[in-house]
């Protein structure tokens, strides 16, 4: 600091004695004042309670910043409130805190909105100036004072002192900060093609894409080692989905060795839209299984990619490069079913086949437990284009309904099952699809009243993305099921979890646990499950049982499947990482189970992961979703009721608690 003073006092002398007799002191003064700091380092302590160890904090000269603006404790029983800010934060250099609680960083002159998000899942902000001395002084230290402070926290300044050096570069901003593994997504430095136009007049063409990433930067923590990038694809938007719909062309990047950048072609023919094309998404993934989109939005910017955190979209500042396409003609209408030829067939299990359907289905014939028919659905379809060259059908769903689904005098649920149809014979702009689908016994079939299904509806699309719709009515097709369930006693309703345990409090790299979940098929509308009115908590739900189903038949559990979210992902969806697995039926416990563990060689994500999805499904093909909703302690679900043929959703809150397992 003497060193610096000495050489700035001499640059003054000398300019004083250079200088022409009748310079004013105030020109004296703004020389002086060249020579002054405009960067400062300074040391703090951060307290809520106790010290905010271990904590991230972002600084931002946004001063429209809240600490609304970053998510929330996700803990309690109140939902998280939003900011109502029009701007973004802009955190332009970051820091992290000791065990104590304290912090050292280096702001340029101004005032700055801090955001400290830290181990317990909370988001503070606060306020802080930083200025020069007073004019014509020699004190070079400067004055940091805090303006505002979010709650409980609170900001000591300890020191501050001049830097010759910038702020540096704010690591990637999450809701919450993590010291234990990988939990930064790769980051997108820049993006290129490598021709502005691209030709389709001879039919087809590629355009490389060339991204460059970096891995995630993930501070100076020795436990923070990145995992690897794993994968990176880029999707080419066409204009028409720059503004919504339309059609995007794929591409799988990899890594070229020699230029360093991660390449890729996206292959365009020529029934596609002329016009400027973007690359509009940039997806990465490392093998932490960290992720982040960067993706057009317009309402965001019309010419950067922007990324979505802490519930909020950030402009990446990183632009989208375009391509010009000629010489297409584009597909203009959408591929169609020839209804006429829209057939049935029934094939009962050990029993009778019928093709094409013309009498009853006797379910009852069926050599298998439960009975059982598969319904087989054929159609012819084709694709002409319209004035441009045809794209081709992409893909045909289909729908089958019970009686009591679309029969609105019914207060039934009612069964639907959906057909994927595949391509049998011909080409994709004149072809042959089929599908399949299985119906057993305690699915609707008793007599021609509730015995008769429909063919309730087709999808069809093409690759351009030219989609129509097809009616129960304009397909015209039936058949009936008897010696199946009667309507009171078919299932309707999905199996429901009674809890969700994990064997371990807690494990290291490598080590397993097991997931065990009781799960039941009783097909009830309402049972002790739906607990909707748990501690401290509020059910939303405004439906009740509206009919005894008391003889009604369970199908039985066919999969129960669960997904664990990591600390990040907890408090950010799209944040952190998941892990999923398949559970499967303990015959000497009855209950569902599957193990897994934590890979160190992809150093995962350290803390309290949570099992935040279950999905329970029947062999009726019934199913439910409980899942942790944000501002609930407890799993929610969503449950479909019917009362005076409406079909209506409630949303059920349960006291069911979450299991939950520590990475150390």
């Amino acid at each position: 600091m003497k060193k610096i003073l000495s050489i700035l006092t001499a640059v003054t002398m000398l300019i004083s004695c250079s200088a022409k007799k009748n310079e004013t002191a105030a020109d004296d003064a703004m020389v002086f004042l060249a020579f002054q700091p405009l960067t400062f380092q300074i040391s703090a302590n951060i307290t809520n309670g106790t010290a905010v160890s271990n904590a991230m904090v972002y600084f931002s000269k946004s001063t429209t910043t809240s600490g609304k603006n970053a998510k929330a404790d996700t803990s309690t029983a109140t939902s998280t409130s939003t900011s109502t800010s029009s701007t973004e934060p802009v955190f332009s250099t970051s820091a992290q805190t000791d065990s104590s609680g304290n912090i050292t960083f280096t702001l340029a002159v101004g005032e700055y909105t801090a955001i400290i998000t830290g181990l317990d899942n909370k988001s503070m902000a606060f306020k802080i100036k930083i200025e020069t001395s007073e004019a014509g002084s020699t004190n070079k230290e400067g004055k940091a004072t805090v303006t505002y402070a979010d709650g409980s926290v609170k900001v000591v300044i300890l020191k501050i002192t001049n830097s010759m050096t910038q702020p540096p570069k704010a690591i990637t901003y999450v809701c919450g900060y993590n010291p234990k593994g990988d939990t930064a997504p790769p980051e997108l430095v820049s993006v290129d093609v490598d021709s502005k136009t691209l030709d389709l007049s001879s039919g087809s063409g590629k355009v490389k894409i060339k991204a460059k990433l970096a891995e995630g930067d993930e501070g100076t923590d020795s436990a923070k080692k990145a995992s690897g990038i794993k994968k990176v694809v880029a999707r080419l938007f066409s204009p028409k989905r720059l503004s919504g719909g339309g059609y995007s062309a794929y591409a799988t990047l990899t890594l070229n060795s020699t230029s360093g950048l991660y390449e890729g072609d996206a292959t365009l023919t020529d029934f596609v839209e002329n016009g400027v094309w973007k690359v509009g998404l940039i997806s990465a993934r490392d093998n932490a299984g960290n992720e982040r989109d960067y993706i057009l939005d317009k309402s965001k910017s019309e010419t950067n990619y922007s990324i979505n955190g802490c519930g909020q979209k950030i402009d990446s500042k990183i632009p989208a490069p375009e391509v010009t396409v000629s010489g297409s003609k584009p597909d203009t209408e959408a591929p169609v079913i020839n209804v006429g030829t829209v057939s049935m067939m029934s094939e009962i299990t050990g029993g009778a086949t019928q093709n094409p359907i013309s009498a009853n289905i006797d379910v009852g014939t069926s050599t298998a437990t439960p009975k059982e028919v598969k319904i087989t659905v054929t159609v012819t379809a084709t694709d002409a284009g319209g004035s441009g060259n045809a794209s081709g059908v992409s893909y045909i769903d289909a729908r089958l309904q019970s009686y009591s689904w679309w029969n609105a005098s019914s207060n039934y649920l009612g069964n639907a099952i959906y057909i994927r149809l595949d391509r049998t014979a011909g080409t994709n702009t004149n072809g042959t699809y089929v599908g399949s689908a299985m119906i057993r016994s305690y699915s609707e079939g008793n007599i021609a009243g509730d015995g008769l299904w429909k063919l309730g509806g087709m999808w069809i699309n093409d690759k351009a993305g030219n989609g129509k719709y097809y009616s129960s009515t304009d397909l015209n097709k039936t058949f009936t099921i008897i010696n199946a369930s009667t309507t009171a006693t078919a299932d309707f309703y999905p199996p429901e979890l009674k809890s969700v345990t994990v064997d371990k409090t807690d494990v290291n790299f490598d080590q397993t646990f097991t997931v065990t979940a009781d799960v039941s098929d009783i097909a009830t509308e309402t049972t002790s499950a739906d607990q909707n009115a748990a501690s401290g908590t509020t059910s939303t739900s405004t439906s009740t049982t509206t009919t005894s189903l008391s003889s009604t038949v369970a199908s039985g559990v066919k999969t129960v499947k669960v997904v664990l979210y990591s600390p990040l992902k907890l408090l950010d969806d799209s944040l952190g990482v998941s892990k999923s697995m398949t559970l499967t039926l303990n015959t000497s416990t009855n209950k569902y189970e599957g193990s897994m563990s934590f890979l160190s060689a992809n150093n995962e994500e350290g803390g309290t992961w949570k099992v935040a999805w279950i999905e329970v499904v029947d062999l009726a093909g019934n199913y439910r979703v409980y899942k942790l909703t944000e501002g609930y302690n407890f799993y929610t679900y969503v449950k479909l009721t019917r009362t005076s043929g409406d079909i209506s959703n409630s949303f059920i809150v349960t006291n069911i608690v979450p299991g939950s397992i520590t990475r150390n």
